[in-house]
């Protein structure tokens, strides 16, 4: 049963109905020594409904060698500009959300999160070991989809227009730490980046109907006539210019 790409939104937003106390956290950078806790976060927030598609507990290898492989396939992403990650941290520098950008159409572009899409180094080394590469590469691959190039504008202004993009891959946040705060103040960073980008950018993500009314309050709207839930965040417009 292949994963749909809105399933790395479904654990975002939810119970954001729920308030409770806000959490005191600090946005930053996420950095090499954040990794473990990245992937253990995210395996959690997301559960068995996407890993256990995407690394089936039949062929998984014991627990800390796959943390180990998915730190350093994972550390590819710190060197590349394409990929803006986002860490929510406590005072003490508990890791508890990460907001995923990646920016198609960038000179240095390309899906460092499929097989094919790794470093040389990684390649061939026993990395993706416990990973089924079919179910993976169909999930990460799906980046690439028709409507997605419609949504961010690839098909209509080529890569220079794909550039001035941004697209949420995994948004979560710890389960514990739902309802307070923690994924608005990701989104509202990140909506402020973009607005203040140079020239503005537009915002593309996909989205559970769990989520919609949330990021419909940070300006995304939803495109009715593409499938996955694609919600679109046009660029803001500069005066004198008029932005897609």
């Amino acid at each position: 049963m292949p994963v749909p790409a809105s399933a790395f939104r479904a654990a975002d937003l939810k119970g954001s109905r729920a308030r409770r106390e806000r959490a005191e956290i600090i946005l930053s950078d996420l950095t090499a020594e954040d990794l473990p806790a990245y992937v253990e976060g995210q395996w959690l927030a997301f559960g068995p409904a996407v890993y256990d598609i995407l690394e089936p507990p039949s062929i998984r290898p014991p627990h800390a060698l796959r943390l180990a492989n998915a730190v350093a396939r994972n550390s590819i992403l710190l060197s590349s500009s394409a990929v803006r990650l986002r860490k929510a941290s406590l005072p003490d520098g508990t890791l508890v959300g990460v907001a995923f950008w990646y920016i198609p159409g960038h000179p240095e572009w390309r899906n460092p999160q499929t097989r094919d899409g790794s470093e040389e180094a990684v390649k061939g080394t026993g990395l993706w070991e416990g990973i089924d590469g079919k179910e993976w590469d169909a999930f990460y691959g799906n980046r690439g989809g028709v409507d997605r190039k419609r949504a961010m504008g690839d098909e209509l202004i080529g890569e220079l227009g794909a550039s001035f993009s941004a697209y949420l891959a995994p948004l979560w946040v710890l389960p514990s730490y739902h309802g307070r705060g923690v994924a608005s103040a990701l989104m509202r960073e990140a909506v402020a980046w973009a607005d203040e980008s140079s020239p503005p950018r537009r915002m593309y993500l996909e989205s559970t109907p769990t989520g919609r009314a949330v990021y419909a309050q940070f300006g995304f709207q939803l495109q009715e006539e593409m499938e996955g839930g694609v919600m679109i965040r046009p660029a803001r417009v500069v005066e004198g210019e008029v932005k897609a």
